[in-house]
């Protein structure tokens, strides 16, 4: 008799009383979270068929209306359209990693746990891969109030999502892998976020070596990734190591182009630091650096000059204090505030390295690019600055001297130019004399006035022992290349005799005939002592 039509209709009236119930009590302040202790339900109890109708009929119509509460509003929605937050997708605090969507699909948190697993029965679900992704979806398009990629977001949060967003390469499920790429789950150093469909990802260092912005690189920062499970999660997004060659490579095609100084800077830094590890085949490039006045200049082909504090630096000899009407160009400062440390022990310093292989000039240039003539600078520094030229061929002479040595052309030139005497005059190179205490002996011996071209050695940073030998030793450059007279001899004497005529001659006194007469005995002992006596007196007559 169970399936009469009156025990269906029985039946169904049980159902419809409870189902009315249920929509009360799910308004009931204190039932409201409890009611489904008090449903029938399969599986607790030995049904008959007749009763087991009312269960399945019971676990149907609860589908059919809302009855169970969100989270947010506490709004009421049908059992299959809420779902349980389980722990993995809470943050450390139990709340839910993400906003819910819009209409909200959490299940309060009123419930308690024995209570959601009665649900469990009646259709209720936990959070699918699905659900997970349409909330990380819907974050991200919340731009700046987008929890992911809120800069005050801590370190915690971002493992938990990590190890939830890394759940589709841990199952296989290619379909949610290759959406997750195509989301801007990765950081860049710029500030903006990507996805990993849209071209290629960077760590932004290698090593300790971080690379420079601006080469068209996508860079993840480094320090983000120290986060070993969000490293997984990038690595399997897509983020790669960076090669040391591809990035040199890509530093050396930007070569020439206009950029600012500190990325200059930073790209010098790089190729520097990962000098020693530049592949054979790498190309041979004229690098670019930028000068104090922020234009882009190429040393290969226009001296560019580090800046220091020595006398006779460029920035002494060619400054614009120095020399206003002399074009030079100077590094940007920029690119010698805190200088990088060797890589190792090996290495050039860093300011070697600028003079060595980016071609930055530590010493202004004596000879022209082709080293067949004097350059200009050198000329310019004769002309406006000879007080400072001596002490200048000295201190470039180690580096160009050499060249010198072996051209009669460019000796010749140097001969040529003024430089400074100690009687206050400027004389031709050729026509000078070391200062020597020997010669000056000689001279103080026959003339009171400074008469003989003795050119003036001192200056800063010279030397305080002014012996004969310290001078010939320290000057040598001046004897023995650009013939400059050092030695007590027949020409010595007849110079002397020359300068002493147009000194003492419009005015002579029996005094000064005597020296005269004297310097004449001289400078026969001078043609005595020399090695063919007769011969030298007929280049004296």
């Amino acid at each position: 008799m169970t399936t009469s039509h009156r025990n269906k209709d029985l039946i169904q009236g049980v159902l419809d009383a409870m189902m009315k119930a249920i929509t009360q009590l799910c308004e009931d302040k204190g039932l409201q979270y409890t009611w489904m202790r008090y449903l029938p339900r399969a599986g607790t109890h030995h049904w008959d068929p007749f009763w087991q109708t009312l269960v399945d009929g019971i676990k149907e119509r609860l589908l059919e209306q809302p009855v169970v509460r969100t989270r947010g509003r506490r709004v009421l929605r049908y059992i299959r359209k809420v779902k349980v937050v389980p722990k993995t997708c809470c943050d450390q605090h139990g709340n839910p990693l993400f906003r819910d969507l819009n209409p909200e699909i959490y299940i309060s948190d009123s419930y308690n746990g024995e209570d959601i697993d009665i649900l469990k029965h009646f259709g209720l679900s936990t959070l699918s891969i699905e659900d997970i992704v349409m909330t990380v979806r819907q974050d991200l398009a919340q731009s700046a109030a987008s929890r992911l990629q809120s800069p005050t977001t801590d370190d915690d949060w971002h493992t938990r999502v990590a190890k939830l967003l890394l759940l589709p390469w841990e199952r296989g499920w290619d379909d949610k892998q290759a959406e997750l790429r195509g989301l801007a789950l990765i950081p860049l150093q710029d500030g903006s976020w990507a996805n990993a469909a849209d071209g290629d990802l960077l760590y932004g260092t290698i090593g300790a070596i971080r690379i420079p912005a601006g080469l068209g690189f996508r860079l993840v920062p480094t320090a983000l990734a120290s986060n070993r499970t969000r490293r997984v999660l990038f690595d399997e997004l897509g983020v790669r190591q960076a090669d040391c060659n591809m990035v040199r490579a890509r530093i050396l095609s930007q070569q020439g182009r206009a950029y600012r100084s500190d990325s200059s800077r930073e790209f010098l830094k790089f190729l520097y630091l990962t000098h020693e590890t530049r592949s054979d085949d790498e190309p041979l490039v004229s690098l670019c650096i930028i000068d104090r006045a922020h234009g882009p200049r190429l040393p290969a082909q226009q001296d560019v000059y580090l800046r220091d504090n020595h006398s006779y630096g460029a920035e002494s000899l060619l400054g614009a204090a120095s020399m206003p009407l002399f074009d030079a160009f100077f590094i940007h400062p920029i690119y010698l505030k805190n200088p990088p440390s060797p890589p190792s022990t090996a290495s050039p310093t860093w300011t070697e390295w600028l003079h060595d292989y980016v071609g930055v000039r530590r010493h202004v240039r004596l000879l022209s690019r082709d080293g067949a003539a004097l350059s200009r600078e050198c000329k310019h520094i004769a002309e406006n600055q000879g007080g400072k030229l001596l002490g200048f061929l000295k201190h470039v002479w180690p580096v160009e001297g050499p060249i010198v040595a072996n051209n009669a052309t460019i000796r010749e030139e140097l001969r040529g130019l003024l430089v400074p005497c100690t009687k206050g005059t400027s004389e031709k190179l050729s026509r000078c004399y070391m200062p020597l205490e020997e010669l000056q002996r000689v001279r103080e011996r026959f003339a009171e006035d400074e008469i003989v071209n003795f050119i003036d050695l001192r200056g800063p940073n010279e030397s305080k022992d002014n012996t004969d030998a310290n001078l010939l030793s320290e000057w040598a450059f001046l004897t023995n290349v650009l013939g400059v007279t050092f030695q007590n001899d027949v020409c010595f004497g007849t110079d002397l005799l020359d300068a002493f005529l147009g000194w003492a001659l419009p005015t002579l006194t029996s005094q000064g005939a005597s020296k005269l007469l004297d310097l004449y005995q001289y400078i026969e002992s001078l043609c005595m002592g020399a090695a063919k006596p007769n011969a030298t007196r007929d280049v004296v007559r």
